[in-house]
């Protein structure tokens, strides 16, 4: 709930969207070093693949957070881990 806040008040002011973005950024590198390291993706497919797995969490999130009943615990790992389980074929 809190990223959320903070992505919508960073939408109207530069300096916080200068911070998430830099934020996000560094984020997305950790993502894509460890999808490297696990053999999920190449040098030149490991921020591709990082951006598809954050946008992947935090789509699982967004929705467990406004509709938490269609959205239990056990719902959300078994849609991560459908999305995962490819990449480590």
């Amino acid at each position: 709930m809190v990223t959320i806040a903070f992505c919508a008040q960073a939408a109207g002011d530069e300096e916080l969207s200068a911070a998430q973005r830099e934020a996000y950024r560094e984020f997305r590198g950790r993502v894509a070093g460890l999808a490297q390291q696990c053999g999920i993706a190449t040098d030149s497919q490991a921020i591709t693949v990082a951006e598809q797995l954050i946008a992947v969490a935090n789509g699982i999130a967004v929705q467990a957070l406004f509709d938490p009943s269609s959205w239990p615990a056990d719902r959300q790992l078994a849609t991560l881990h459908s999305t995962i389980e490819p990449l480590l074929a």
